[in-house]
């Protein structure tokens, strides 16, 4: 009889927003339903805050431990848009960052690992010899290859000869780290475009399993999400989320105050609620101050959830505003949630989602400078379009949700079968 007791699974979630902690999330669920004694070490630094709020109950009765270290994968943002130039600079040195990761004394017992999006643990599973399972949206080594396309177009002058050079020394080893993949578990087409899936297979050679379908889904009902909200029911209910990218901070600096000042004129007469993600640091910003003190009913700002991810607060949501991330992606997939998109075309991993989903009939372009001037009248009419988002749902419908059980299964046989 297989031992099931004492195993110990860690997960590695990247630096790069809160999608690889979210996705994760399911991954861990899932696995600690499915096996109840085992436990979960899980590493990541960017968003320790977030994991400890996430795992609060579990972290209390021990079964998850997360810790605070850097995975070292994180695009630096500029001006509004992703910076090679920052990136370099966070991860100039990456080689030794990587080898210095890679050759760290894990202190706990690991049986498996399971890293999301970070090429060094795949390093670190090597020389530990250790079985790994990596499960992505995407490859870093293509991603870095497809911005080394707007060098021209960085934020504070193109980029110099040597940080050039610097760049392509980046994506080398990333693609050397990304070499040591055992088998990767890749999101659906629409989440991971075919030119990912063809640079695993022709590139890296390494074993490709394509996830049946999303991460999630069925996590709350639509009462328990008004009430989780404490919103009003009866009404149409819009998200503006551009997770905690600083991409969308100059945006929100303006948007906000606008639909604060237009609530009871066009809101309220529309019978229409609006929910804006503030980031933390926008909590401080003293150009929102007065707009942040507003009490209406018809505009909220959204900081943190506790013990849950946005897929506890979309069942009440009929329509949401956001950026082609992979992991936002899937939650409104998994949550039959219809979502319009802003481009954002500083990020080619971003614009590829952006392109698929469209492909698959699951969302639209929102035009930007429109949505700037005049956002109520613009986040209106989106909402308004039933037809299309009507059909936008149809498409999510025909996708599987809960493709965490494939992963949670290829962990369990892996572990058991090392027994």
């Amino acid at each position: 009889m297989t031992d099931n007791k004492g195993k110990t699974i860690l997960i590695i979630p990247n630096e790069d927003g809160f999608g690889p902690s979210s996705l994760a999330y399911h991954i861990v669920q899932s696995l600690l339903q499915k096996r109840p004694l085992w436990r979960i070490l899980l590493w990541n630094k960017s968003r320790f805050s977030y994991n400890q709020r996430l795992y609060q109950k579990y972290i209390r009765d021990g079964r998850v431990t997360v810790k605070p270290i850097w995975n070292i994968i994180q695009l630096q943002k500029s001006m509004g848009r992703v910076s090679m130039r920052e990136t370099l600079k966070l991860m100039s040195n990456y080689n030794l960052l990587s080898e210095t990761y890679a050759n760290q004394r894990i202190s706990d017992k690991i049986d498996v690992i399971v890293d999301i999006g970070v090429p060094p643990a795949t390093r670190l599973a090597r020389h530990n010899e250790l079985p790994c399972i990596s499960v992505f949206d995407h490859s870093w080594g293509k991603t870095f290859e497809m911005l080394s396309d707007y060098v021209e177009e960085e934020p504070e002058g193109p980029l110099s000869l040597k940080e050039c050079e610097d760049w392509r020394h980046l994506i080398k080893a990333v693609q050397r780290d990304e070499r040591d993949t055992q088998k990767i578990l890749l999101m659906p087409d629409f989440i991971t475009p075919k030119l990912y899936l063809d640079y695993w297979y022709q590139r890296i050679n390494v074993e490709v399993t394509r996830l049946p379908g999303v991460l999630g889904g069925t996590v709350a009902s639509k009462q328990e999400a008004m009430g989780t909200l404490q919103i009003r029911e009866g009404m149409r209910t819009i998200l503006i989320q551009g997770g905690d990218t600083p991409v969308w901070d100059d945006m929100l600096r303006h948007l906000f105050p606008v639909l604060v000042r237009e609530a009871k004129s066009k809101l309220q007469e529309r019978n229409t609620q609006v929910i804006v993600y503030l980031p933390e640091r926008l909590l401080k910003d003293v150009s929102l101050k007065d707009a942040l003190n507003y009490s209406g009913p018809n505009v909220y700002f959204l900081n943190e959830l506790r013990n849950a991810t946005l897929q506890r607060i979309l069942p009440c949501i009929d329509l949401m505003i956001t950026r082609p991330g992979g992991g936002t992606v899937n939650d409104c997939v998994a949550c039959r949630v219809p979502f319009v998109c802003l481009e954002e075309k500083s990020q080619p991993q971003c614009q590829s989602i952006l392109y698929a989903c469209i492909t698959n009939g699951l969302t639209r372009i929102m035009n930007a400078e429109a949505f700037l001037n005049d956002p109520v009248s613009v986040l209106l009419k989106e909402s308004d379009s039933a037809y299309d988002n009507k059909r936008i749902v149809e498409q999510m419908n025909k996708v599987p949700i809960h493709g965490e059980a494939m992963i949670v299964q290829e962990i369990v046989e892996l572990t058991e079968g090392r027994t």
